[in-house]
């Protein structure tokens, strides 16, 4: 439901230390860590933009064979 993620912006959402907040509102790790956490597990943290929609986050993982 929000605004969605400008296009010049997309390419840094996941650059450590990267945030579009005011100082002291936040430290711009949480996205970087995520991706981080998800590739330790050979995954993939994407976005998909539709500016007239929103931003969505996508997990991709592989299936654990047993």
């Amino acid at each position: 439901t929000g605004p969605g993620i400008p296009q010049e912006i997309r390419e840094l959402i996941f650059t450590p230390f990267f945030t579009t907040k005011e100082e002291g509102e936040g430290t711009g790790l949480g996205l970087s860590l995520g991706k981080s956490i998800v590739s330790r597990f050979k995954g993939q943290l994407s976005l998909r933009e539709d500016l007239e929609v929103g931003s969505e986050f996508i997990i991709t993982l592989p299936k654990v064979k047993k």
